[in-house]
């Protein structure tokens, strides 16, 4: 087995103690405890998770001690100590109940398949994460599935398969970015950057390393941050960069010392150990490779002893003692052989078929639902189109309506003034004046109501002599004129006035003076289309007699049925109209 291969046999090994779920949402959580394994302060939250099983609270439910003991399985193996994980692990499996799932329990099992994959019992392993599908395809949770892929990612690289680990890696990668969980982002690229190395694409590595060293700048798990150092150790060494390798290995065993993870020292130790033989140093090597050995002594790491066996039967014979060299050879094939039992395997691949399987009846199932999503937005699209044109069409029709019904009534106004003066110049030779032949009685202080004697019964008279007067001397321009003033000036009083109106007008006084502005406000209109002046006067009420803009609107809306703008835009159309036809004519 070459150093490459060994060196990232080392690093499979070490990132999947360091594997942790970052801060998830769960129907329970101890924030102290939550907070401790986020921090990579595992010691801590050791403690924290003891304290609260020890205490034997009679409320504490059957989830609650799971969740207690499943993040003290996920420290124990995360700081190498399998041991201490095994018993978590079996603590767990009494309380696992069989007949429902949850979120949880969930969490549990996977990381009950964690530390069996550790424990390189991939069946097992692949056990769990079976039971798991089906309420992971009901769910379709995002942490869940996060793990799930980085389980089966380890379990094929560390079975010797990283080009079939590669997309699991990527997949967990896509979700962790998706929810912008920078701690799992984290250990999501150390995976992608171990797995391009070992396969030689040292390109797609570097990438992964550079996004990996920015997310560690502000990472507060110092397991991941060691693990961090190993990797660019080991890029290093590929690239023959041996005295960066060196101090990048110096940073992971520091840190691995402050904290006291032993695995991680191991590793550390093993990787030093690689460098020596690279340099011909075969003693040094040696020296490290045992150091390597004593600190995993009492821990279950096949894979991992496999590995530091392969490095000291290099050492060894590089020094040239056979003996030695051919005991850990034989250790080695003997670990590497149990590892990859043809039955063992044969289980493990059809285990991730059904998994793939499953996967990919989820993606149709995912692909179905947004395909009639798709579907039901474009009929409501379709709905929303067709309605917004009946609007339209709508609005349109009843403007036009409008319109119509408006130039019907300019018609009907146009050809009311056109019969009012023709009926007017066939009366104007008739017209009788006899107020003004009227003798006054002799007596100067007769009352008024004899003076009258001289008006007919009737009163026609007197209604002829009113409109004669308010016509000829336009009365009606001046907003203050009223029936006080009419009866002054025709020598009459208010009875004999109101009589005559009310005998012979259809309207009252009031009406009669307004219909004369409104003639006079039409005029006006008329006139300034003729003259070319197509904008509307705000002012034009007061150049017709009324005294306010309501007033001028009421009289026009109650004769015409037209607004004043509505008869100057009438109007205006109307002449429009006579120019075109004048002009086809001079055609």
């Amino acid at each position: 087995m070459n150093r490459v291969a060994i060196i990232h046999k080392l690093l499979f090994t070490a990132l999947f103690l360091v594997m942790s779920v970052g801060r998830v949402s769960a129907s329970f959580q101890d924030s102290l405890l939550s907070s401790a394994m986020l921090e990579g302060r595992l010691k801590t939250a050791l403690i924290i998770a003891g304290r609260k099983l020890s205490t034997g609270d009679i409320r504490m439910t059957a989830d609650q001690q799971v969740y207690y003991y499943t993040n003290r399985c996920e420290a124990f193996r995360r700081l190498g100590n399998q041991r201490q994980a095994r018993q978590q692990v079996t603590k767990l499996l009494s309380l696992l109940p069989h007949e429902r799932d949850s979120f949880l329990i969930s969490l549990a099992k996977l990381e009950i398949a964690s530390y069996y994959m550790v424990e390189n019992e991939f069946d097992k392993s692949m056990e769990y994460i079976n039971q798991l599908m089906d309420y992971i395809e009901r769910t379709e949770h995002p942490v869940l599935l996060t793990k799930m892929h980085r389980v089966l990612g380890g379990i094929l690289c560390m079975s010797s398969k990283p080009k079939e680990a590669l997309p699991h890696f990527l997949q967990a990668q896509a979700i962790s970015e998706k929810r912008r969980q920078f701690s799992d982002l984290f250990l999501d690229e150390l995976n992608l950057s171990i797995t391009y190395l070992s396969l030689m694409e040292i390109d797609s590595a570097l990438i992964h390393l550079t996004s990996a060293k920015h997310l560690s700048e502000n990472s507060v798990d110092t397991v991941s941050v060691i693990l961090n150092h190993a990797i660019w150790a080991a890029y290093y060494q590929l690239q023959q960069q041996l005295p960066e390798c060196r101090q990048s290995i110096e940073k992971s065993i520091a840190l691995a010392a402050e904290i006291e993870h032993f695995v991680m020292l191991s590793n550390a130790y093993s990787m030093l150990s690689s460098l020596e033989i690279s340099l011909g140093n075969y003693a040094r090597a040696i020296d490290l490779g045992k150091q390597a050995l004593d600190w995993i002594e009492d821990e279950n790491l096949p894979i991992y002893r496999a590995t530091i066996d392969s490095l000291l039967y290099e050492a060894y014979k590089g020094t040239g003692d056979y003996s030695l060299a051919m005991k850990h050879f034989e250790s080695f094939y003997r670990t590497l052989a149990d590892v990859r039992n043809q039955t063992h395997m044969e289980a493990i691949q059809a285990q991730r078929e059904a998994f793939l399987v499953r996967e990919k009846n989820l993606l149709i199932r995912n692909q179905q639902l947004q395909l009639a999503m798709s579907r039901r937005k474009q009929r409501l699209m379709v709905v929303i189109i067709i309605f917004m044109a009946s609007l339209i069409g709508l609005s349109w029709l009843i403007s036009w309506l409008r319109r119509n019904y408006q130039q019907k009534l300019f018609q009907k106004e146009k050809m009311m003034d056109n019969l009012l003066q023709a009926e007017k110049s066939r009366q104007s030779y008739a017209v009788a004046t006899q107020i003004d032949s009227v003798a006054l009685a002799d007596n100067e202080n007769a009352t008024a109501d004899e003076s009258l004697e001289v008006f007919s019964e009737d009163r026609k008279d007197l209604y002829d002599e009113m409109l004669r007067v308010i016509e000829t001397q336009k009365l009606y321009l001046n907003p203050d004129f009223n029936q006080k003033l009419l009866v002054t000036m025709l020598g009459t009083n208010r009875r004999y006035l109101y009589q005559a109106i009310s005998q012979h007008a259809e309207d009252n006084f009031a009406q009669i003076i307004n219909r004369y502005r409104l003639n006079e406000a039409k005029r006006l209109i008329e006139d300034s289309i003729d003259t070319g002046d197509s904008a509307f006067r705000d002012d034009l009420y007061l150049a017709a007699g009324f005294n306010s803009p309501s007033s001028c609107y009421r009289a026009f809306k109650y004769f015409t049925g037209l607004t004043p703008r509505e008869y100057h835009l009438a109007c205006k159309q109307e002449h429009l109209r006579k120019k075109d036809g004048n002009q086809d004519i001079y055609r």
